[in-house]
Parts: C-alpha cells; structure tokens; sequence
C-alpha cells in the first residue's frame, strides 16, 4: 500500500453556504453553487472574498462554460439549464419541456457541448425516502450554438459527478446509489 502524501491542514476558503455543490476554477477565480442558497459564488483567490454573481436560483448545481464565455448552470428545482450572458442575467436555455427529464445536475463541458446529469429520483406519495430508488436518470447532451438537447444515456441509479477526459474522447460518470463510476465513449 503506498503512503498517502501529507497536504497539511485544509484551509477554510468560504464557511456560509448551506449545500454546496460544483466547484470550479475559471479565469482565474473559484466557483461554485450553493442549491440550498439559491445563489452562484465566484472567489478570486487574490483577496479571498466571496462575489454573488447569481441569485434566486431554484436549486443552482452544475456550472459550466460556453465557448463564448457564458456560464451554463443546471437547476435542480426546476429541471432547467440557464445560460448566463456578459450582463448577469440568467435566461432559460433549456428546460423539461425540451428534455423531459427531472433534476437537472451536474454538467461537463466541451468542444461547444455540455453534458448534464439527470438525477430522476423523484418521491412519490407515500414514499418517505427510504425506498430504493428507481433507475430513472439520464445524461443529456446541449449543443450551445443552437440549444439543440438529447438524451444520450438512460436509466441509471442518479447519476451525478461528470467529467469529459483531456482528450475530449470519454465521458467519465459517478452513479450514486449504483455505487459506481460509468465511462462512456464520445
């Protein structure tokens, strides 16, 4: 068994979010979504404040970049992506009614694409949330030129983490409640 390095001690960098998820380095600064908040964060690592750059959001998970440098961001609540442009202001890119999938998630983005995780797990009535869940979600895939979205991959047990490989060639995705990571080629 090899020795783990020693990092030293971890360094509190933002302590007053309530549940966040998707950090992210981009041009030079960290971000990240709080869903619990509503809100996106931006920190420039130089003097360490924490920016709202987006607020109000029904649910805010996966961030993630166009090529013409607008912020992509997946909403939980309501199964939207929003696309951010030069002024701040979020606009629905794509939603359910284009999908057809539930709780939008994660997101890796690409060569002019992104791909979304769909959690899928929805409670139904009477379900306290102990019952397993089924496998409902999907990945999808959005052409950011024409918002073009199709679902590439489903009936997985809430797939969630997503990363597209430095060659662009493989998909790499973490299925929660199957307690395993997917690869898919590209």
């Amino acid at each position: 068994m090899s020795e783990q390095p020693d990092y030293g001690p971890a360094e509190v960098i933002f302590g007053a979010g309530v549940f966040l998820e998707s950090p992210r380095w981009h041009l030079g600064a960290y971000w990240f979504s709080d869903i619990g908040g509503g809100k996106v964060y931006r920190i420039d690592p130089a003097d360490g404040k924490a920016q709202v750059m987006l607020s109000g959001m029904p649910g805010p998970s996966g961030l993630g970049w166009t090529s013409q440098g607008d912020m992509l961001l997946a909403t939980l609540h309501d199964s939207t992506i929003y696309r951010v442009g030069p002024d701040g202001k979020a606009q629905a890119f794509v939603g359910p009614e284009q999908h057809g999938a539930s709780g939008t998630n994660d997101m890796a983005t690409a060569r002019g694409r992104t791909y979304v995780t769909c959690s899928g797990y929805v409670l139904e009535e009477g379900d306290d949330g102990t019952a397993p869940p089924k496998p409902t979600g999907s990945i999808l895939l959005i052409d950011h030129e024409t918002g073009a979205c199709q679902t590439v991959a489903s009936g997985y047990y809430m797939p969630n983490g997503v990363a597209i490989t430095p060659d662009g060639a493989t998909l790499i995705v973490a299925e929660l409640y199957a307690r395993r990571v997917l690869k898919f080629p590209i």
